[in-house]
């Protein structure tokens, strides 16, 4: 996760996708337009907090003592676009978990004035609009539970967990 003497990492917490709703991600992948690039399924999360360049021993102290129960969400009702390149599936119902993992980690964070909570998971960037317009055509629902959060360290060699907090 961190090279050797350096207990420093890009880092987020996320949701990485249930089995069910990864199955039916999978398909979506299979369908996306061509001339769009294609997020790795194993890259697939949902970030509940980006919390920047952070000390990763501290982004850990900060998540210990953070209690949540299972949480519904829901994936869908169709794809949407997120900016000018990005092609996502919007996911309500993790709100509340989002607001209170801010709260846990806010001291930790690299920067100020983060960005409010829009969930969503992302499924393709391109550069041509139309093909981006022309995705969102695409109807999704997946209802699953999230049972578990976990900081997330981003690598050159990928998304890596650094530590995983269960539902109470």
């Amino acid at each position: 996760m961190t090279e050797p003497g350096n207990d420093r990492a890009r880092c987020f917490v996320g949701v990485w996708p249930p089995p069910e709703l990864r199955a039916a991600l999978q398909e979506l992948v299979l369908a996306a337009p061509v001339g769009l690039r294609v997020i790795d399924p194993a890259d697939h999360h949902i970030t509940l907090r980006f919390l920047g360049d952070v000390d990763v021993d501290r982004a850990e102290r900060s998540l210990t003592p953070f209690r949540f129960a299972s949480t519904p969400a829901v994936a869908g009702p169709r794809l949407e676009r997120l900016g000018p390149r990005h092609l996502v599936i919007p996911v309500d119902g993790l709100e509340e978990l989002a607001s209170g993992v801010a709260l846990c980690t806010g001291p930790v964070e690299e920067r100020t004035g983060a960005l409010p909570f829009s969930g969503h998971l992302s499924i393709a960037t391109g550069s041509d609009p139309r093909r981006l317009d022309a995705a969102t055509d695409q109807s999704f629902e997946c209802r699953f539970t999230v049972e578990e959060i976990a900081l997330i360290a981003s690598t050159a060699d990928g998304y890596v967990t650094v530590a995983r907090y269960p539902a109470t």
